[in-house]
């Protein structure tokens, strides 16, 4: 399908850096996982936008475009928790087809990835990522945000500049905590494999080594789903990779899944347990491991920040 997709709408369009991964059979994961520059995603939306016509070439047929921006399914789209009144879907796309943003249709994503093509307002959205959480009605803050263009000025803020400037300090900031306490079972396990039940990463083994106060390294070996071979790893998902990582708070960058970078940092909390987050940066997933030690065995609850995992509980024991 990728393949396919390159010749007939990537390439015509312009789009020369895509990321698409198959299964383990090879086969294109045509449910997700594209990887597109958000200009490069905003040109599929124009192309809608534009009944499928790209600089006087017809890419996609008018019939279809309109097609598949029309209902095809029920309205009252079940999951697992609520039924969503009120949304049509069409052929991959959410259509609103009431109230103030009726004629929006989108394309909404795991943790607030979403393309949005405004007809009447000729105006096409892409957001590559939010506050990971499920929103009532994804084309909400879209509609918000169109029903706010106006060729006035905007009134002054004083009250959310100040509340924006707060929060990026807070990002920014990058001091260490003064001191850094390592328990005494960091020096216990420091360097020690533990061999792990199976889980959702895959990861066979994890070691942690510590280096001093504010520093340690983290290795996995996992199991490639493709092969059923073990593959060492220092840092998810990248072979052969040695990477230390930071105590403070603070990301250290690796190669990861793609040739993507990840972040990578830990820490221990108050109980004791050592907190490990993996953020695929250029990627949507941001996993959290919570690693309880003892000296022959490890429990890790694994989460995922916008919900694809959620504390997923396995047990690992010391190899001898």
């Amino acid at each position: 399908m990728l393949d396919f997709a390159r010749k007939h709408l990537f390439a015509p369009l312009g789009i020369n850096e895509v990321i698409w991964p198959p299964d383990p059979q090879g086969i294109t994961r045509g449910w997700g996982d594209l990887h597109l520059h958000p200009r490069d995603l905003a040109k599929i939306g124009y192309l809608f936008l534009n009944n499928g016509l790209w600089e006087g070439k017809q890419l996609l047929s008018a019939a279809w475009v309109e097609k598949s921006t029309q209902p095809q399914v029920d309205r009252a789209i079940k999951t697992k928790t609520f039924v969503r009144p009120g949304r049509d879907y069409g052929y991959a796309w959410h259509l609103v087809s009431e109230g103030p943003f009726s004629g929006m249709y989108y394309a909404a994503g795991r943790g607030g990835q979403s393309l949005t093509v405004l007809p009447e307002a000729n105006i096409v959205t892409v957001i590559t990522g939010g506050e990971n959480e499920l929103l009532e009605y994804e084309g909400a803050r879209i509609g918000e945000f169109v029903l706010s263009i106006t060729d006035q000025a905007l009134p002054k803020n004083p009250e959310g500049n100040e509340n924006l400037q707060q929060k990026t300090e807070a990002i920014t900031d990058a001091s260490s905590p003064e001191q850094i306490h390592l328990p005494e079972i960091a020096q216990i396990i420091s360097g020690e494999e533990f061999i792990l039940e199976e889980n959702f990463l895959n990861f066979n083994t994890i070691s942690l080594r510590f280096k001093g106060q504010e520093e340690a390294e983290v290795r996995f070996s996992m199991i490639d789903p493709s092969s059923g071979k073990y593959t060492q790893l220092v840092a998810p998902i990248v072979t052969q990779l040695v990477a230390s990582m930071r105590l403070d708070g603070i990301y250290t960058f690796v190669p990861g899944r793609f040739g993507l970078y990840t972040g990578i940092k830990g820490g221990w909390d108050t109980n004791g347990d050592f907190l490990l987050t993996i953020d695929e940066i250029t990627d949507i997933n941001v996993f959290e491991l919570r690693m309880s030690f003892e000296a022959e065995k490890v429990t890790i609850v694994l989460n995922e920040k916008t919900g694809l995992i959620v504390n997923e509980t396995f047990e690992g024991v010391r190899q001898n």
